[in-house]
């Protein structure tokens, strides 16, 4: 018996048809062949669906079937037309063949201003495409002949139709044509250019290019014709076109432009993040070396010695800031790559010979900024958290590491492409919480700069003048309605289990300003927080107020045994505990206050 609102169908599978589509499928199986003729002798009707357990398919119309006897072996040709999306309710088998009762999937009329809009912009990319579009169908009907209009390659293009099929709502089509249109990215999020696209990088300009990366490139055009080698040959034809190879040298300065340079990055240094003096200083003199070789001007890399930076201190003191201030007061686009579980195929990426072969992140960023504008000398590379780099044996990172840090001047070599990418005057730096985990020899190479830990003092100075304006920026609706008492901030700071960085004051003042925001929009009202207030949002445990006993007397106190990072190695939980100190002559000491038994150890005999 069939549902109300759904019909049963012939099913026909692994067959993958879009509505308005025309499909010629070959079957030899007998199962479809069956659908094929129950289809036939029906309503000439049937369900295509593209295969595995999906419960979505499409309605096809059975227009012509021819049977064709080929040896031993009898073939149907069936020419398909796509009509609609159904959902497949369920599914049964009625005889020979497979038998689903599906249901129609509602398809809106028109889309709300916003998604219209973005659909006349896909359409406006597709500038071949218009003229053979039908402008005054629905919108789901138009992403369908766009879908059907798009020449991805071949090896996306079945990944793509899927993906609009089965795709429920018309806004999530439309998101998968924008990403293929625009982006263009497949809907699996592989590298998917269009044909025009990759015919326009092969016929490229290569004037100001070294003669030796032109001769990669006539190689690899010659390459691209070749079906396997045809993806690998673009994509390094468009790397090759995209770095920096030749630069002009940086213009000399005069010693009024040095000093005012100079001057220029301490009022950024000192605006963009408090405390850590020594560390500023340590900046201001690499910065110093960089605007001594522009005023004498040398080569980059000629004052400075070490290319590489380290910046080591606990979590959350502000290391990748420290990073970023610097590669701004050099005028350099920093560009960060995470090291947390990479290795050496992910930094200088993998041999065109195996299968997903690219290149390495290092190329990656150098590419990203030379289509910003920004050469090698103009370019900081941050390696956040070194010691999380991968320790696989087979494809240790060091090496390549080592190779970049002491040899950077001379290029890197990356093995996807042919030729070495230029690095000259790239500044390398890396952040780590323990340089006990990063290799000797990789030490040896960087500048270390440690980054201490914050005092609370310097937290408050640092939440007041920086955290606080920050998660204020751009939202000046909340600094009107939310109004903090001028003891909030230390109040959070000092009230709460001590910590080595400005990551938990940071989540403290984003809570309390979320939780002024929903208590805005629901009364209607601003709000004054106080300090009792904020440490009822926040919700942790407050610090050093422990029931302890005096060592003297044994008696609880309230203040007595505190427990403190400065005084004791004893981490300080979420419930209140009672600190128990030893009392003289009494063995160790119970929760409970009662000495405990003194603990007997035999005696080892004299040697």
């Amino acid at each position: 018996m069939v549902m109300e609102g759904c019909e049963a169908l012939p099913a026909l599978p692994d067959v993958l048809v879009l509505p308005g589509e025309v499909v010629v499928p070959s079957m030899t199986w007998d199962e479809s062949r069956a659908a094929l003729e129950a289809a036939d002798c029906g309503a000439r009707q049937l369900v295509a669906v593209p295969g595995g357990r999906l419960r979505r398919g499409g309605v096809a119309t059975l227009v012509e079937i021819v049977q064709v006897a080929h040896r031993d072996v009898r073939l149907v040709d069936a020419q398909l037309l796509g009509v609609r999306r159904v959902r497949i309710v369920q599914v049964h088998r009625g005889g020979s063949f497979l038998e689903v009762v599906v249901s129609s999937v509602p398809e809106p009329d028109q889309f709300p201003p916003l998604e219209e809009e973005r659909l006349r912009a896909v359409i406006a990319a597709c500038q071949e495409e218009q003229a053979e579009l039908d402008l005054d169908a629905t919108p789901a009907e138009i992403i369908d002949q766009l879908t059907l209009l798009l020449n991805p390659p071949l090896s996306l293009r079945m990944n793509f139709k899927r993906a609009i099929l089965c795709t429920p709502t018309v806004e999530g089509r439309l998101r998968l044509l924008e990403r293929q249109v625009m982006v263009g990215i497949d809907p699996l999020g592989h590298s998917s250019e269009r044909e025009t696209d990759v015919d326009d990088e092969i016929d490229g300009s290569d004037e100001g290019l070294p003669e030796v990366v032109r001769q990669a490139i006539a190689r690899e055009e010659g390459l691209a014709g070749d079906f396997n080698e045809s993806g690998r040959s673009r994509l390094i034809i468009r790397y090759l076109r995209e770095l920096k190879w030749e630069e002009p040298p940086p213009p000399q300065i005069s010693p009024p432009e040095a000093r005012h340079l100079l001057d220029e990055a301490r009022r950024l240094i000192d605006s963009a993040h408090g405390g850590h003096e020594e560390a500023k200083a340590r900046i201001l003199d690499r910065v110093g070396d960089w605007a001594w070789e522009r005023l004498h001007d040398l080569p980059p890399g000629t004052v400075q010695g070490m290319t590489g930076i380290l910046f080591v201190g606990p979590a959350g003191t502000g290391k990748s800031t420290l990073a970023a201030i610097f590669a701004a007061a050099t005028r350099r686009r920093l560009e960060r790559i995470p090291m947390g579980g990479i290795d050496s195929v992910g930094l200088a990426g993998s041999d065109r010979a195996f299968l997903g072969s690219g290149p390495g992140q290092i190329t990656r960023r150098l590419a990203v900024a030379a289509t910003a504008g920004f050469p090698s000398s103009r370019v900081a590379l941050l390696f956040d958290e070194l010691e999380k780099m991968s320790r696989n044996s087979a494809h240790d990172p060091l090496p390549v590491l080592l190779a970049l840090f002491e040899n950077s001047q001379a290029g890197f070599v990356d093995q996807f492409l042919p030729v070495p990418v230029r690095t000259t005057g790239l500044m390398l730096l890396s952040t780590a919480n323990d340089e006990g985990l990063i290799p000797a020899p990789l030490l040896d190479r960087m500048e270390i700069i440690r980054v201490a830990a914050l005092t609370r003092d310097e937290q408050v100075a640092i939440g007041r003048d920086h955290t606080l304006p920050r998660l204020l920026r751009g939202n000046e609706s909340t600094e009107q309605i939310i109004h903090l008492d001028p003891d909030v901030i230390e109040s959070l700071v000092f009230d709460f289990p001590p910590s080595e960085g400005m990551r938990a004051l940071e989540h403290r003042l984003d809570t309390v300003l979320k939780r002024g925001r929903r208590h805005h929009m629901e009364t209607g009202r601003p709000i004054r927080v106080t300090v009792a207030l904020a440490r009822a949002w926040v919700g942790e445990p407050v610090a050093e107020r422990h029931i302890g006993f005096h060592a003297s007397s044994g008696t609880p106190s309230s203040r007595g045994a505190t427990l403190s990072a400065s005084s004791t190695s004893t981490t300080t939980n979420s419930t209140a505990r009672a600190c128990v100190c030893p009392q003289p002559g009494r063995g160790r000491s119970s929760p409970g206050g009662r000495p405990a038994r003194p603990v007997h150890r035999p005696r080892r005999a004299p040697v």
